[in-house]
């Protein structure tokens, strides 16, 4: 419980009991979080090089210390919040970028802390609409 002492004072008052549970649990396995990390690590691999192979025109930024990344449309044409046209052709859902401020206008973010099936299938699916 040390760990939750360094903690920021809005984890107590913000938190679920469930999700503060489950953060104890995580991060006082050092194994299990080694394996996700390694997972998201692979998983962020794995985007680009799927990206780069079926939809090159898409450009994909990398994140540094996170499971989610930007994704550039802008070459595609799909407005200032390609979202919309992303879920209805393509039924992938993805949080719009024009929400985090005026850079993420034409881009959308992923999540990509998902099985990789789950990754591959979104790609195909981009590619299958837009490539």
């Amino acid at each position: 419980l040390a760990i939750l002492d360094r903690m920021p004072q809005e984890v107590a008052s913000r938190t679920s009991i469930l999700g503060l549970h489950a953060n104890v649990a995580a991060y006082g396995d050092e194994e299990w979080l080694d394996a996700t990390i390694g997972r998201i690590m692979h998983n962020d691999e794995l985007l680009a090089r799927l990206l780069r192979r079926k939809l090159p025109v898409v450009h994909y930024r990398r994140p540094t210390a996170t499971y989610l990344g930007w994704l550039d449309f802008r070459d595609l044409g799909l407005g200032l919040d390609p979202t919309e046209r992303i879920l209805a052709d393509a039924r992938v859902a993805l949080n719009s970028g024009p929400m985090f401020g005026d850079a993420g206008r034409g881009h959308a973010r992923i999540n990509f802390a998902c099985s990789p099936s789950v990754l591959e299938e979104a790609v195909e699916r981009l590619a299958a609409a837009f490539a």
